[in-house]
């Protein structure tokens, strides 16, 4: 909780213990089947990493890490580079999960948002994410012909130039 100010915690401030070293960013709690999910970026730049704890309790712990706490690293193999600033989501009325996540690029020179599929195992612990350049697609059914609304429409243009320079 915060005060008036927007700015400053009206209370204890509580530190959540992850079991790796090299916390940068990004953090994001979120909770599924009664289980809350913590989850927190490594290191940046193109070795981000996306790393989680896990609490059967409350929000406030106690927190346990799984044996493969790590659901996002950098893949080589799909040009995926530094996948950060993460958060997860899922549709209204479904058990569908997705990571979207900045992904830094090859020096920082194609930073991108991308999305993909979250998978739970049944224990609640989360299988590496799968990073993609494709994403996931739309997420709802889509009409199949598309109204064109300027079809057969009126339209109009003009323009007025204006010439600022100094004589």
């Amino acid at each position: 909780k915060l005060k008036a100010d927007l700015l400053s915690p009206d209370g204890p401030v509580i530190t959540l213990p992850t079991k790796r070293e090299g916390y940068s960013e990004g953090p994001f709690l979120t909770k599924r089947n009664g289980i809350y999910y913590y989850f927190y970026t490594l290191g940046g730049n193109e070795v981000y990493a996306y790393a989680y704890m896990m609490s059967r309790v409350s929000p406030l712990g106690p927190w346990e890490a799984p044996e493969h706490d790590l659901i996002a690293v950098s893949d080589h193999a799909e040009r995926v580079f530094g996948p950060g600033h993460g958060c997860f989501f899922r549709p209204q009325e479904s058990d569908e999960w997705y990571f979207v996540y900045f992904e830094f690029g090859r020096g920082g020179t194609n930073r991108q948002v991308d999305a993909d599929r979250m998978i739970f195992n049944p224990d609640g612990t989360i299988q590496p994410i799968k990073l993609t350049k494709s994403g996931v697609g739309a997420l709802r059914k889509t009409a199949d012909v598309l109204l064109n609304l300027a079809l057969g429409a009126l339209a109009t243009a003009s323009s007025t130039r204006v010439d600022f320079r100094v004589k």
